[in-house]
């Protein structure tokens, strides 16, 4: 919770930067970890290449020995041969048997030709006498400790290692008589296998390179003057494949190879640093692309984040200055360029705020300047209803005292048509409220039009304490006197309808005058007309139902067929209890 509360009072462009910090170490790691599974995946394929192309060269070098054993076999089973050491074993000392022996010996010198690194090849007969094709070793075993070990052999072909410094590989044979099955001994051969010649030919030792060869756990080659590996056998327990390891003061590379029947194992080793130096290049190159994609990532981070919380600073700086009653804010050269990012779309709708909030105080001073000053004219020009009422009863005695019936009754509805009017502010009366106001105006009008006025008005009694909205009747009358008994001579019947239907009440107020045009009527329900009379006009009347009723009340003018016009008010029946206003 603590690391979640400094992180959100950070400003934006710290969280911004923070964030991206996290997604590029977090990209970083994810990046590491899949660089140094495919690093290792190439380490091991490198590994692998690099083993094979050593075994290559120790398979070659298994295939040229295993020529020597071939070599070695036919020389033992040619018959030229079996027919000479025959006869020198049963022959006598004397010239023929000395030419003998020139024929072997020119035979093993063609022999000992075949191959550039065969030292020799040594031929003992039965006699004891000895061929030698080729150069004679420094330090020339015994043949009878040489025959010794190819009796081990049980007919086959056995190696020894060479002296020490001759790097000379031994292959020495037992030769016994193969005719008729006898295999009574014939003599002893053996081959010297130049071994640095045979490596140096398949090999590169240059560079700390070692190579052994092993036979049944026993060294048979190593280079001269390098340290013995002394537990190959152990160490190397499959056909092939490689290990690291520190061996003579160095950290090496080795892969090892047996030949198919398991004779010999061949031992390669390099410096592991040739191998190495790539992988930590590769290593060394991804450390230093990740550390400055990071860096780029931070810097590109930083200028977003300036980009994102420099408007926003101006902004807040604005802002600042609203409490202390700046509203007129001076246009910077950036804000004549704001972008189209939300940011821009902010700082546009701030301004427009401001110059509203502006035009709102500018016009709210105008209007209280305007409400004081109608005030004083509305105290200068206020007039007591009382004193009104009192001079209208004054008139309406003094008529009567002087015998004036018709002045008294036009004085006395006029001064209970204002009483009703001005006294009850409630926005909604009683029905008979309101028909009570329509017979005071009528009354009056009477006395304007005499007989051309005929006025006929019915209620249900049930409806007589249903509240409607004030002056709603009233100006309906006024309205068909001003449009329908005024634009004609003669007489005009005006009549109020008032019943109770399925859905409330419906009042109906009609006259047989000339009628009234649908475009006045438009004009009228618009409020683009101005009403005659009272000034309470169709549109007002309306507008008050449908704010008192909504959709549940309807006023419908139409022209009567008959003549004259027609108007229709629909609305539901609240009674005094149901009073909310």
């Amino acid at each position: 919770m603590r690391l979640r509360s400094l992180y959100d009072n950070l400003l934006i462009k710290n969280k911004v930067l923070v964030l991206v910090l996290l997604i590029t170490l977090l990209s970083a790691s994810s990046g590491f970890v899949a660089f140094h599974t495919a690093a290792t995946a190439y380490e091991t394929k490198l590994y692998e290449e690099a083993a094979e192309v050593l075994n290559l060269a120790s398979t070659t070098i298994d295939n040229e020995l295993k020529k020597i054993e071939d070599l070695s076999f036919s020389i033992m089973t040619d018959s030229t041969i079996q027919e000479h050491l025959r006869k020198v074993k049963a022959q006598e000392p004397g010239y023929e048997l000395y030419q003998r022996r020139a024929d072997l010996l020119d035979r093993l010198v063609v022999l000992a030709q075949e191959q550039p690194y065969i030292a020799s090849i040594r031929l003992v007969d039965a006699t004891g006498v000895e061929l030698i094709a080729g150069y004679i070793p420094r330090q020339k075993e015994e043949a009878s400790e040489l025959a010794a070990h190819a009796e081990l052999a049980a007919g086959g072909n056995r190696w020894l290692p060479g002296a020490p410094g001759d790097d000379l590989l031994t292959s020495v044979r037992l030769i016994r008589n193969k005719e008729n099955l006898q295999l009574d001994h014939l003599g002893l051969l053996v081959i010297y296998v130049n071994m640095r010649t045979l490596v140096d030919r398949f090999l590169d030792l240059s560079d700390n390179r070692l190579y052994f060869v092993f036979k049944d756990g026993e060294l048979l080659h190593a280079i001269e003057g390098g340290a013995v590996l002394d537990d190959a056998e152990q160490r190397f327990a499959g056909m092939k494949g490689y290990e690291i390891f520190a061996f003579d003061g160095r950290k090496r590379f080795t892969a090892y190879y047996r030949s198919r029947d398991g004779e010999f194992l061949h031992v390669n080793m390099i410096d592991f640093d040739r191998i190495a130096r790539k992988t930590a290049a590769i290593r060394s190159g991804m450390i230093v692309f990740y550390a400055a994609i990071s860096v780029l990532f931070l810097v590109i981070a930083s200028r977003a984040a300036r980009g994102i919380t420099r408007p926003l600073e101006r902004l807040i700086e604005k802002m600042k200055q609203v409490p202390k009653g700046g509203f007129e804010l001076p246009v910077s050269a950036e804000d004549r360029h704001l972008s189209r990012d939300e940011t821009g779309e902010i700082h546009r709708h701030f301004r427009i705020m401001i110059e509203k909030i502006n035009e709102l105080i500018s016009e709210n001073y105008e209007k209280q300047l305007l409400i004081r000053e109608t005030e004083y004219r509305a105290l200068q020009a206020q007039i007591n209803p009382h004193f009104l009422y009192n001079t209208l009863d004054t008139v309406v005695w003094m008529a009567r005292i002087n015998k004036q019936r018709g002045i008294s009754l036009l004085v006395e509805s006029l001064g209970r048509l204002l009483r009703a009017i001005i006294s009850k502010r409630e926005a909604l009366v009683k029905l008979s409220d309101e028909l009570e106001i329509t017979s005071h105006y009528v009354t009056i009008q009477k006395f304007r039009f005499g007989d051309r006025l005929e006025f006929l008005m019915t209620c249900d009694d049930a409806l007589q304490h249903a509240l409607i909205p004030k002056l709603t009747i009233q100006p309906l009358v006024e309205n068909a006197v001003v449009h329908a008994l005024e634009e004609t001579d003669s007489v005009c019947t005006i009549e109020v309808d008032i019943s109770e239907t399925a859905s409330g009440m419906e009042i109906r107020v009609t006259d047989d005058g000339p009628g009234i045009d649908e475009e006045v009527v438009a004009a009228v329900k618009a409020g683009t007309m101005k009403p005659k009379g009272s000034g309470i006009g169709l549109a007002n009347i309306e507008e008050r139902l449908k704010l008192l009723f909504g959709d549940n009340a309807d006023l419908i003018v139409q022209r009567r067929p008959e003549g004259g016009t027609a108007v229709t008010i629909r609305m539901p029946v609240r009674r005094k209890e149901e009073n909310d206003v």
